[in-house]
């Protein structure tokens, strides 16, 4: 997201990447990204991020199960 502005994705999206960027910065030169990749496992098994997403759809009146949505385990 952070290469395609001025574009915005939406509402669900935009929560997530405001959470991760919360817990991992841009990368702007070179450096190790162990410590990115871990924090980012973490948050995804965590399932703040699913949550994070259902919140969001909730209160804007969005849509997050569908026809895929069996096919997920979350």
């Amino acid at each position: 997201m952070d290469y395609h502005a001025p574009l915005k994705s939406g509402k669900i999206m935009t929560a997530i990447y405001e959470r991760v960027r919360e817990s991992i910065n841009p990368v702007v030169s070179d450096r190790i990204l162990y410590e990115d990749m871990e924090t980012a496992i973490d948050l995804v098994k965590s399932g703040e991020l699913i949550e994070l997403a259902k919140m969001v759809a909730k209160s804007e009146g969005l849509a997050f199960d569908t026809e895929w949505s069996e096919l997920f385990s979350y």
